[in-house]
């Protein structure tokens, strides 16, 4: 799903995983439905800060569909 993306996402920005710092499942999991998301790096390009955030939303129906991301990475040419 896309919040996965967005997970994944900060796994490669970062170069760790989201939530490193929880000890347990059972905490990650009480921080997310808390509304509590990895903290974005400044270094991270605003682009890809922007989309895994959008991906983040707390609300599924607000996150962006996987057609919506794969159109915004085209358009933006985040890899290049």
């Amino acid at each position: 799903d896309v919040y996965s993306y967005g997970m994944v996402l900060y796994e490669l920005t970062h170069h760790r995983l989201p939530f490193s710092t929880m000890s347990n499942v059972a905490e990650v999991t009480s921080a997310v439905l808390a509304g509590q998301r990895p903290t974005l790096d400044e270094a991270v390009p605003s682009e890809w800060r922007e989309l895994m955030q959008s991906c983040w939303e707390h609300t599924a129906s607000d996150r962006p569909t996987m057609d919506q991301v794969w159109d915004r990475l085209q358009g933006k040419h985040l890899w290049a």
